[in-house]
């Protein structure tokens, strides 16, 4: 009610204030305002009689509108117009589009969708050093680095990403052992995370390069490759760093670079991966497997069969040295059959209620597209069919029931 009181009035001053300005309109407001009795000495005809100019009239009206006003001003003080949840948003966006970091990110975001690497970084460089110097308001965060390390990727140059990443990690260390010796709490906002390890990772698998993507993987999972020598020489230099965990996410980008290399063996390196991704719930109390994970590996096996024996089991890391037992072509009908496996297994444990791991479409085409690959045609067929497969593969863990 107070609200729409303080709409009329304002209506009414408006419409006052117009009356009085227009011209056309003073003769009327005149008559209003014709004194009823007149002196006797001054009596005139109507026609002859002085009327009151506009000019009295206003005058006449001022302490009206000055109350008037009043009373607007009070209803105003004691109910103000209230503001639109629209009108906070807009606000609140505006305020944070005037924030240095978040116009720094969307930069530097910008800069990584468009794949421009070494302008990323430079940016970052002098964002960093103007902070530094006390001319920048804040520092940048881990999703500033986050975006650089994407640029990288998606230039197609991922040992600059490894190299900012090394870097990332020296600096942390730094500060953590800078903190303890002070005895202070750290200030930095950077830590390397998840998103940063796998967008590395990306990078490597995008090149084709899985066996670096394999190595990344066994450093989160803490665990040395199996082609490490063990040598003084090889000793990782980040060895007591504690790295984050992998995720999904991890592993599957790791799943996709094996199924998609043309070496010999890369199908059972991902079957491998894939049941130690399918162990990890048992030590770790959390499932990393998918649907995802079990597609890829399909698509490894789809893809094995038309490998043959002049691929070379070692053309992304330049180790053909240190692999001297040579890689034997997996027939169609074996990688049909490993392949018509994993689909019983994820068939079992999407029973056993495990929705994450549900066959889709895709499941069930991958395998039929690895017995259409064999010479059996017969066996294609009854594959179209669920119920008919036959259960070839191993037991399931019970950590996944």
């Amino acid at each position: 009610m107070a609200f729409n009181a303080w709409i009329i009035s304002k209506h009414l001053t408006n419409l006052l204030l117009l009356v009085l300005l227009n011209p056309k309109n003073n003769d009327s407001w005149s008559a209003a305002f014709v004194p009823t009795n007149p002196p006797k000495n001054n009596l005139k005809t109507n026609r002859q009689r002085d009327f009151p100019s506009s000019i009295q009239v206003q005058k006449q009206l001022r302490p009206v509108a000055s109350c008037l006003s009043s009373s607007i001003n009070n209803i105003n003080n004691d109910h103000p117009p209230s503001t639109t949840a629209s009108d906070d948003r807009r606000n609140e966006s505006l305020e944070q589009g005037r924030h240095p970091l978040f116009s720094l990110n969307l930069n530097l975001d910008s800069m990584a969708q468009a794949g421009a690497g070494s302008r990323a970084q430079e940016l970052l460089r002098r964002i960093h050093a103007l902070y530094t110097e006390g001319y920048y308001e804040v520092s940048p965060d881990i999703v500033s680095y986050n975006s650089v390390l994407k640029a990288w990727k998606e230039d197609e140059k991922p040992e600059a990403a490894l190299e900012l990443l090394e870097t990332m990690i020296r600096d942390e260390r730094a500060e953590e052992r800078q903190s303890a010796m002070t005895g202070s709490e750290t200030t930095s906002n950077i830590r390397v995370d998840v998103i940063s390890f796998n967008t590395v990772i990306a990078a490597f698998a995008n090149q084709g390069n899985h066996q670096k993507a394999l190595e990344l993987l066994r450093k989160m999972e803490k665990k040395k490759s199996q082609d490490d020598s063990g040598s003084d020489d090889d000793k990782d230099e980040f060895e007591d760093y504690f790295y984050p965990n992998p995720d999904t996410i991890t592993y599957n980008i790791v799943l996709y670079s094996l199924a998609q290399s043309n070496d010999l063996g890369t199908a059972n390196q991902a079957e491998n991966l894939l049941r130690e991704m399918m162990m990890r719930k048992e030590r770790t109390g959390k499932s990393v497997v998918d649907t995802t994970s079990f597609n890829t590996v399909l698509l490894a096996w789809s893809r094995e069969g038309e490998k043959d024996s002049r691929a070379n089991p070692a053309t992304n890391n330049g180790n053909a040295a240190k692999r001297q037992i040579p890689r034997r072509p997996v027939s169609t009908q074996m990688a049909a059959q490993r392949a018509q496996g994993l689909l019983t297994i994820m068939e079992e444990l999407y029973a056993a209620g495990n929705v994450n791991v549900s066959p889709d479409a895709y499941s069930y085409t991958t395998t039929i597209q690895c017995w259409a690959k064999c010479s059996n045609t017969k066996k294609s067929s009854e594959t179209s069919s669920p119920e008919k497969a036959p259960n070839q593969a191993s037991p399931i863990p019970k950590c996944l029931w």
